[in-house]
């Protein structure tokens, strides 16, 4: 007998393998993990086999159930298309989400004012570390740091490149000045390394002999640890030297250069607000050098 295969089973695969394991993918999809566990074992009487394994309390996909995964996402992108289209005619006046890290969000609100500006549109400005998907429509416009993203079909736009380096309270004795504050990855159960910047760190504290005194894994309260005098951060450049009281430690570190990237799906782009919102970003970040 053939068993019918229901989309809502294919995403709760996909939930449970972004996720990583049954509770974050429940609250992802808004249902009880109960229903996570009796979606899965129906998808995989659907397929004929079974899709995840546990391996020292990780979830781990089998072949075919990264098979599923991967029909599943072309599935979801395929769907997120039509409603891309279907939103160029969107209701008036709808605010154009706008999703970036702490650090990105900061620049650009102090930046902002050019972008309420009438007639310009509302704007929501998510600021978060997770990387929000233009294609599926979770977000209308994207600021990400690094390399250059992998965006197929997306249209990207530099905005300028951001440097590092170490900081520290100019009025703290050298044995304060030993201690190293750094970050902390918020998502290590999902298997996530820590940063480059992180690395650095480490190897830095390592290499002189200072100890990490304190990790922190929100970035701004890092900023207002070394401003407190609680230890040597790395910041970015356009932080450190704008905060009263830092004093720079050496030059900034050329392997920690990060691009800055404006992402929008062209689609989106054809809403006349999203348009307006990504082409100011663009201007008003004119005037951004490597900082």
């Amino acid at each position: 007998m053939t068993v019918k295969f229901h989309w809502d089973d294919a995403r709760v695969l996909l939930a449970l393998a972004r996720a990583g394991n049954g509770a974050l993918a429940a609250a992802a999809l808004g249902v009880s993990p109960p229903t996570i566990g009796r979606r899965l074992r129906a998808l995989e009487a659907a397929t004929g086999g079974t899709l995840v394994q546990y391996r020292d309390g990780q979830l781990v996909l089998t072949a075919t159930g990264k098979r599923v995964v991967a029909a599943a996402e072309r599935i979801e992108l395929a769907a997120a298309e039509v409603g891309l289209v279907a939103g160029v005619e969107a209701v008036a006046g709808a605010p154009v989400r706008v999703t970036a890290i702490a650090a990105i969000s900061q620049l650009l609100v102090h930046r902002i004012d050019a972008l309420l500006a009438p007639p310009k549109p509302m704007i929501e400005l998510v600021v978060t570390s997770q990387a929000f998907s233009l294609p599926r429509g979770e977000a209308d416009i994207a600021l990400r740091m690094g390399r250059l993203p992998r965006a197929e079909g997306l249209r990207c736009r530099r905005l300028g490149t951001v440097t590092y380096a170490l900081y520290r309270h100019a009025r703290k004795s050298k044995a304060e000045r030993s201690t190293f504050l750094n970050d902390v990855p918020t998502a290590a159960t999902h298997g996530h390394p820590n940063s480059a910047q992180a690395q650095w760190v480490e190897a830095e504290a390592s290499r002189s002999g200072g100890t990490i005194g304190l990790r922190i894994s929100d970035p701004f309260l890092r900023l207002e640890a070394c401003a407190n005098g609680l230890g040597v951060a790395l910041l970015p450049c356009f932080q450190g030297d704008t905060t009263p009281g830092l004093e720079r430690v050496g030059e900034p570190i050329a392997k920690l250069k990060e691009g800055i990237f404006l992402l929008a799906h062209p689609d989106t782009l054809a809403r006349s607000e999203v348009r307006a919102v990504f082409d100011t970003i663009v201007e008003v970040f004119r005037d951004f050098r490597d900082r």
